[in-house]
């Protein structure tokens, strides 16, 4: 008799809290989700900016260069 109420009184709670797992679960994989695309677009601009440094730097230094007729 104890096991058969633990049991039901389980499935009484996940069922009236199967909105908030739900909702639980979405936030984490939403999460999850986010942190991977942020890590990987990180790593992407990381590796473009080792790629082309020069360029850049060359034109943050070509105006100080130029001489004014």
């Amino acid at each position: 008799k104890f096991m058969s109420d633990a049991v039901s009184k389980s499935i009484t709670y996940v069922q009236r809290n199967t909105m908030d797992v739900i909702r639980l679960g979405r936030s984490i994989i939403t999460a999850v989700s986010r942190a991977i695309f942020v890590f990987f677009m990180t790593l992407m601009l990381a590796a473009y900016l080792m790629i082309t440094r020069e360029r850049i730097f060359g034109f943050f230094r070509s105006p100080l260069h130029r001489r004014v007729p």
